[in-house]
């Protein structure tokens, strides 16, 4: 189905004495429209499920209830814990974010739900040019969730979506699986194999090979269940960097859940 979104959102992150943690309070808010046939031809899943109503589609003689629209209006607050040696790239070091997310009708949301998001990033030098790179990724949301948020993923830097898609599971098409309940497991080889200087910058090229498991759950997340019923993805990539903070990438998926070849074109890494 189609989604147009309009969003706003900020962060604050304060340092928490002299420990490698900083305190998050941030706010958001998205208004969401929905489109049951975004190419105005045949149907979608949602079509199908919206059941006839007033609202027509495009094709003759057939006719779908209204797609929903809602706003998302939320408060948030976390912490987060960051010993690695440089953001983009790092050699070393971990990364993780514990996150709070409430939206609530009291603040004009369309409905009022809870997620709570744990992440923990991992980075080991193996050598001096090759880096083993790791996320565990748990999330749980209950309450009154709209579909069109289930894919949600919360960062302590942003918001990405799962499952499926270059941040998630790569070689998996963007959003196949949602659910209330996500686990996923992510680990990256990354190989800096050359260094140059382009246009007077210092500038490399990373290649990477990485294979990617999650699952979710209707409702809520079963420790007996996590490694049953696993989608996965596996590929290679390679990246273009230049100076320490700026890098184009260019990944390459499978997955047995899909029987196209994914392809992302991108800026830095999905962790």
């Amino acid at each position: 189905y189609g989604r147009t979104v309009l969003r706003t959102f900020a962060n604050l992150q304060h340092k928490i004495g002299s420990l490698p943690a900083r305190g998050l309070f941030g706010a958001g808010f998205a208004d969401v429209r929905t489109d049951a046939t975004p190419f105005d031809s045949g149907t979608t899943l949602l079509a199908q499920q919206l059941g006839t109503g007033t609202f027509p589609c495009p094709a003759p003689g057939c006719s779908v209830a209204r797609p929903p629209r809602g706003k998302i209006v939320f408060l948030r607050t976390g912490l987060v814990w960051d010993t690695r040696d440089r953001e983009i790239a790092p050699n070393h070091g971990s990364f993780g974010d514990l996150l709070v997310q409430r939206v609530d009708k009291a603040l004009g949301a369309t409905s009022s739900y809870t997620r709570f998001t744990g992440i923990y990033r991992k980075y080991s030098g193996l050598t001096s040019k090759i880096v083993l790179a790791q996320r565990v990724l748990f999330q749980q949301t209950s309450g009154d969730v709209p579909f069109y948020d289930l894919s949600a993923i919360q960062t302590s830097f942003g918001q990405q979506d799962g499952l499926g898609g270059s941040n998630s599971i790569r070689g998996l098409p963007k959003n196949r699986f949602v659910g209330k309940g996500i686990a996923l497991l992510n680990t990256d080889l990354r190989w800096r194999f050359h260094e140059f200087t382009l246009r007077k910058k210092p500038a490399y090229l990373t290649a990477s090979t990485f294979l990617d498991f999650g699952r979710v759950w209707d409702e809520s997340i079963k420790v007996g269940e996590l490694t049953s019923d696993l989608h996965s993805g596996y590929g290679a990539g390679l990246r273009l960097g230049l100076g320490p903070n700026f890098a184009v990438a260019f990944d390459v998926g499978r997955s047995p859940d899909s029987k196209s070849t994914q392809m992302y074109i991108g800026l830095g890494y999905p962790f």
